[in-house]
């Protein structure tokens, strides 16, 4: 499956978020994470955020799409190529 995760953190918690999410995802934004991802993995990752996160506080919204090829793109201003990033 291919996910657009973005996050809402208190500011103590944002790195925390980050190391769990450079494993799985591509980090295209501040807050903003994109990327194909098995169920397997994204139970893990799943898990591993709710470690990580104040439920009463904190937010992250995961958009689920079944394939990459389903989406469509844009940005305005530069955009971070994909292929550049090291995980």
């Amino acid at each position: 499956m291919y996910v657009v995760l973005v996050y809402d953190v208190d500011e103590t918690r944002v790195n925390k978020v980050r190391k769990v999410l450079l494993p799985f995802l591509f980090w295209i934004q501040n807050s903003v994470f994109i990327g194909e991802i098995s169920s397997a993995k994204f139970r893990i990752l799943t898990l591993r955020l709710n470690k990580v996160i104040d439920k009463d506080y904190d937010t992250i919204d995961i958009f689920i799409v079944r394939h990459e090829k389903l989406t469509k793109r844009r940005t305005l201003g530069r955009k971070k190529d994909l292929d550049s990033v090291i995980i």
